[in-house]
């Protein structure tokens, strides 16, 4: 079985494999610490919805109007 030592980074298909998080409490933060003592948790996820409004966009083009919003403003 693997050993994961502080800092190391996980990322696997969460729904690929049967998995639960227990109970957790964390820990002082030691002098020697590189790392703050905790958990960190990411979903990543893209709604077919937020595929169609961007669909046919340049690149960037969400960064660089702000989703669109500075492109409205600009044009009233």
């Amino acid at each position: 079985m693997p050993r994961y030592s502080p800092g190391h980074v996980c990322i696997f298909l969460s729904g690929a494999i049967f998995h639960a998080v227990s109970h957790w409490t964390a820990k002082e933060m030691g002098k020697d610490d590189l790392v703050t003592p905790g958990r960190v948790g990411s979903v990543f996820f893209f709604p077919h919805q937020s595929l169609a409004a961007l669909e046919g966009k340049p690149k960037n083009w969400a960064r660089n109007t702000g989703y669109g919003i500075w492109e409205r403003n600009n044009t009233m």
